[in-house]
């Protein structure tokens, strides 16, 4: 444990800094330290404990550990680096994922045009039955001029 705890120590002290201060830390060492600090947790160390042990800032490895755990209850693996996909896998994989013919114009896109539109509700206001305070009485009314007004500009 002591050789593992010295290495990621080292590793996180040589992670590279940005202009302004901040290191970067990569998917692997995130990873490696989340790992690191659940099994210290185990052992009965805090997260101060441990990110003092790795001169690693405590918020960063209390977010770690939280993440880590949300992605493996998600049965994913945790920091998984993403790799990054030409513009042509892109295309080939968002056709995949919407299962729609090679043409944009397929039925995919009948379909969004068959959706129904959404409900509108209307309503009106004889303000003659509406017993407010004069002051009141204006604002509603202005209220509703604007906004019938908004309506009828989105149209």
């Amino acid at each position: 444990m002591e050789s593992r705890r010295e290495e990621l120590k080292r590793r996180v002290q040589a992670a590279p800094k940005t202009p302004w201060g901040a290191r970067r830390y990569g998917a692997e060492l995130k990873r490696e330290v989340a790992e690191y600090g659940k099994e210290r947790q185990r052992e009965g160390a805090s997260i101060v404990e441990t990110a003092k042990e790795l001169g690693l800032p405590v918020d960063s490895l209390r977010k770690w550990i939280r993440w880590a755990k949300v992605l493996i209850d998600a049965g994913k693996v945790p920091f998984e680096p993403r790799r990054r996909m030409s513009g042509k896998e892109t295309s080939q994989a968002q056709k995949e994922e919407r299962g729609g013919p090679e043409d944009p114009r397929g039925e995919a896109a009948e379909q969004k045009l068959e959706m129904p539109p959404e409900p509108t509700l209307v309503f009106s206001v004889k303000l003659s039955d509406v017993k407010l305070e004069q002051a009141e009485r204006e604002q509603l009314c202005a209220w509703l001029r604007m906004n019938s007004h908004v309506s009828r500009c989105k149209d």
